[in-house]
């Protein structure tokens, strides 16, 4: 039986009326890649907010994937380097994409790789390399959330 509830180590933005779950390895840029798409959202006009990062619980809820932040770390976010910052937050969003950074994704992904399953629910996903090009994989984003 597939559970109805899960944490993920991923951070959670809602960007316009998405919710989008980043995940990776430790230290791939799940971070820095959530404040590189706040920004952009921001710049764009889009409503763009915080749901959270490090910690995100997921559920199914009306044959919907909803994730929220961890209390504890409600509207807060670690920079690298730079330590924890704060930004406005949303309590939950339900989930309709994942961006899944990895370290060498393949150059021709196989067609499976544009859904990925989370609880059982199938989501959109979009696979990028965790490189620093942080401007580049926002922008990327962007254009794949509008198609």
């Amino acid at each position: 039986m597939t559970p109805l509830r899960e944490n993920l180590h991923a951070s959670l933005v809602i960007l316009g009326e998405k919710g989008v779950l980043i995940r990776g390895r430790s230290g791939a840029g799940k971070s820095a890649l959530a404040l590189a798409l706040l920004a952009r959202a921001g710049a764009a006009g889009w409503h763009a907010r915080l749901v959270g990062d490090d910690r995100v619980l997921v559920e199914v809820a009306g044959g919907r994937l909803v994730g929220r932040g961890h209390p504890a770390v409600l509207g807060m976010i670690e920079a690298r380097g730079t330590g924890i910052l704060t930004r406005e937050a949303v309590e939950d969003v339900v989930i309709s994409a994942v961006v899944t950074l990895e370290p060498s994704p393949q150059r021709l992904p196989a067609e499976q790789a544009g859904s990925t399953e989370i609880l059982g629910l199938p989501l959109r996903q979009v696979i990028l390399p965790d490189d620093r090009d942080l401007a580049a994989k926002a922008d990327l984003v962007f254009g794949w959330l509008e198609a």
